[in-house]
C-alpha cells in the first residue's frame, strides 16, 4: 500500500514539474573549447543526456561529433545561456516554436560570437 502511494506522489510531482528550456552550448574547459548555441525544449533531460553519455562513452550530440571523436565526452559541462518556462495554457509544439525564436533572436545579438 505505501509504495502505491510513493508512486501515486512520485506522479503527482513530475506532473507539477515545471517545463524549462532554453539555449545552451556544451563547454571543455581544459581544452579552451565550446559548441555552437544550441536550443532545447527540456534542459533538466539535457543534463540527464549528457550524464547517460558519459557513462556509456557515447556523444551527446550529433553537432559537436568532431569533438568528440578527438576527446569524447569525459570532459563536457553543459553552459545554460537563457532559460525559458513553459506556461500552464501553452501546448508543447508552441513551446518548442518559442525556444527556437529564442535561439534565433540569441543568433541576431550576437552574430560576431
Amino acid at each position: 500500500m505505501q509504495d502505491k502511494q510513493n508512486r501515486r506522489e512520485a506522479i503527482r510531482a513530475y506532473k507539477e514539474k515545471d517545463d524549462i528550456g532554453g539555449l545552451y552550448r556544451y563547454i571543455d574547459a581544459t581544452h579552451n573549447w565550446k559548441s555552437s548555441v544550441l536550443c532545447t525544449p527540456n534542459l533538466d533531460g539535457l543534463k540527464s543526456k549528457l550524464e547517460f553519455s558519459k557513462r556509456i562513452k557515447g556523444c551527446p550530440e550529433p553537432a559537436i561529433q568532431a569533438y568528440f571523436e578527438q576527446y569524447g565526452a569525459d570532459l563536457l559541462e553543459i553552459e545554460v545561456i537563457e532559460t525559458l518556462k513553459r506556461q500552464p495554457d501553452q501546448d508543447i509544439p508552441g513551446f518548442r516554436k518559442d525556444i527556437k525564436e529564442l535561439l534565433e533572436l540569441y543568433k541576431e545579438r550576437n552574430k560576431d560570437e
